[in-house]
């Protein structure tokens, strides 16, 4: 056993309190900055034999836990008081076999326990394996709160912000030329398998809230900004050679939990300002791969080969829950008086996630194991349950609720008044190869502000916008020239499954109240939603590549979008002279692309069916809504509504010119 684990636990608290009669000034400020790099590794010139199982572990488990607050009070003047938490992280975690390493793991005996990326109760939980185990883990759990108050006989001004730079980097790999198992092995276990696995796991909360209140004047803003980058890989490289009695498993699997919470309160005689801002950037890599022929340094390298008497599967799996509510409050009541709130929510995500036998490399499984192994199918389960909350729910669960409809006779829907649980589908008992590429997105973003200002001149402005930026990848394929199943002495239940999925699930709420009563008075309230999907999700057998089969192949592409959205803005003036103004603008644009395929001049044959079917389901639910209401000798409401829809689907299921497929039972390509 080869074995490196790193644990880090911090817990910070800075705080503090100001006061005087003239000007308060205050802040407090936290600062953590992790760079760990954890490594478990087999290196040397000679072979390493062993006859029971060989472990080679990596694990990083990072819990933070931080809190800045300040308060800062002033009797006569100003106050200011600003908190913030701000954290950075660089971790690498890499759990690898040396290139052109002999290993021979029989895997007798009974076993070695190896971590499986879960936790149960806080506790990380383990499998028992045979044979050769290669494992990085990665868990963060990261928690950052940064609070502060203001108050002032002049001006209460108050910020805070919570910034958290995360780069995690999870590696697990069988490196190019290494041999494994490649000795006689009449005398290994039949349960000898050989399993790369790399998995990460990243909680993350961040909440940053600001309140000023001023005889004259109350300024308070609250942000949250969140940077990540991750990239979690498992592989076996080009050159390497490896054969298991049982099964050879390469998983990739990534997991993101985020809550996000800015909120804002101004409060004063003349002035209420708040602002909220919560904006957060991922960039997401999960990658599992055998991979194909390459040149290192003028040297070519052919693709890997992988034998094993069972099964072999790559998977690459990525599940990402973000709920994200900015809110703000602005609020003064003087003899000129202005109030204004605003609040933006911005989740923006970059994500590729692929499975895949690289070009030229050779794979066979024989299907020789009784019990097979379990293997996703592309499609995703969809349960709604009650929700009665009606704010954030368990954040295991990692949802916001859905706001209740405007009426029973105006909107029927159970997304409305339900919660959306979605599963990934899987199959046990599965033999022979699997390549699977599954996704899924689960996200909520509510931005929500509310102004108001009364005196004998008042204006109130409420300003909300989400936007949801969204790129995802998911690819599932045997490439051009790779070779499967070309060797004889397979049972009848050897197959073939390449499958991709991907479910995106968005809520978005934008809208807010401004209301304004003076003499003279104004109020203004814009909400905004704005949604940018693009998703990719395509299943294909590559060009020139041979692919067989004793029982099914199956080749198959899902995808499926959910949007329910709201914007809606509320505007409200009295006075002798009155304006008031609402305008929700609501703009949705999605591209999808599915596609599952045979490309051309690849050769494909099974002693079942044949296999291949594109799905694309999309469900958009919006509301948008303006009301603006005057009063007075002279007045004029103005209300605007405007929703923009634009979706592009491409859907594809087709074998292209020049493949040879035959399929002894049946045969069948669907598109939807």
């Amino acid at each position: 056993i080869v074995q490196a684990d790193e644990n880090a636990t911090i817990h910070s608290i800075s705080a503090g309190i100001e006061g005087s009669k003239g000007w308060s000034l205050g802040g407090s400020i936290s600062v953590n900055i992790l760079t760990n790099t954890v490594k478990a590794y087999l290196t040397g010139s000679k072979s390493i034999n062993a006859d029971g199982s060989m472990l080679v572990s990596a694990c990083n488990d990072a819990d933070t836990w931080t809190l800045a607050g300040n308060v800062s009070i002033s009797i006569n003047s100003t106050a200011f008081g600003v908190s913030n938490v701000t954290l950075v992280t660089n971790n690498t975690v890499d759990a690898n076999i040396d290139e052109n390493m002999v290993i021979n793991a029989s895997g007798n005996g009974s076993g070695v326990n190896a971590y499986t990326g879960l936790k149960s109760g806080g506790t990380k939980t383990t499998q028992n394996l045979k044979g050769l185990i290669v494992v990085a883990v990665n868990f963060a759990d990261l928690d950052s709160y940064a609070v502060s108050g203001s108050g002032g006989g002049g001006v209460g001004i108050a910020g805070s912000a919570t910034v958290s730079v995360l780069s995690d980097t999870t590696l697990a790999y069988i490196q190019s030329g290494a041999k494994i198992n490649q000795q006689n092995n009449a005398s290994s276990s039949s349960d000898q398998s050989v399993i790369v696995r790399a998995t990460s796991d990243t909680y993350l909360i961040g909440v940053g809230g600001g309140v000023g209140l001023g005889m004259k004047g109350g300024i308070g803003a609250g942000i949250d900004v969140a940077v990540v980058s991750k990239t979690t890989q498992a592989k076996i490289e080009a050159g390497a050679e490896v054969d298991a009695r049982r099964d050879v498993i390469v998983e990739a699997i990534s997991k993101e939990e985020v809550i996000s919470i800015s909120g804002s309160v101004g409060l004063g005689k003349s002035i209420g300002i708040a602002g909220s801002v919560g904006v957060s950037i991922y960039t997401l890599t999960t990658e599992a791969y055998i991979e194909g022929q390459k040149t290192v340094n003028n040297t070519p390298l052919n693709g890997a080969k992988v034998t094993a008497e069972g099964s072999v599967k790559v998977a690459a799996e990525d599940d990402t829950e973000i709920d994200m509510i900015a809110g703000s409050v602005g609020i003064s009541g003087g003899q000129n008086a202005i109030g204004i709130a605003a609040s933006v929510s911005v989740p923006i995500f970059t994500k590729t996630i692929k499975a895949y036998i690289g070009k030229g490399a050779q794979v066979d499984a024989f299907a020789k194991h009784i019990g097979g192994i379990s293997v996703k199918t592309g499609k995703f389960v969809e349960t709604l349950i009650p929700d009665t909350l009606g704010v954030i729910d368990d954040p295991e669960e990692g949802q916001v609720p859905s706001p209740s409809p405007p009426g029973k006779d105006q909107v029927k829907n159970d997304d409305y008044s339900n919660k959306r649980i979605v599963t990934a589908g899987e199959v046990t008992g599965f033999k022979g190869v699997a390549v699977s590429a599954v996704n899924q997105d689960d996200l909520a973003a509510w931005s929500a502000g509310v102004g108001i200002s009364g005196g004998k001149t008042a204006a109130a402005i409420q300003f909300s916008t989400t936007v949801n930026v969204m790129t995802v990848d998911t690819l599932a394929y045997i490439d051009d020239e790779a070779q499967v199943n070309q060797a004889e002495g397979a049972t009848g239940d050897q197959s073939v499954l390449v499958v991709a999925g991907n479910d995106y699930s968005f809520k978005g709420f934008s809208g807010g109240v401004a209301i304004s009563g003076g003499q003279a008075s104004a109020a203004i309230s814009p909400g905004i939603f704005v949604g940018i999907v693009n998703i990719t999700t395509k299943a294909y057998i590559g060009k020139e590549a041979k692919v067989n089969a004793k029982s099914d192949i199956v080749i198959a592409a899902d995808a499926s979008e959910e949007l329910l959205s709201l914007a809606v803005a509320l505007a409200g003036g009295g006075g002798q002279v009155a304006a008031g103004g609402a305008g929700a603008v609501l703009v949705f644009l999605l591209d999808s692309t599915t596609y599952a395929y045979i490309d051309q001049d690849a050769i494909v044959a099974a002693g079942g069916n044949i296999r291949i079917a594109a799905a694309d389901a999309t469900e958009v639910d919006t509301i948008i809504g303006s009301l603006a209401i005057v009063g007075g000798i002279s007045g004029i409401g103005v209300g605007v509504s405007v929703g923009v829809t634009i979706i592009e689907k491409d859907t594809r299921a087709f074998i292209a010119a020049g493949a040879k497929v035959t399929g002894i039972d049946a045969f069948a390509v669907h598109q939807q």
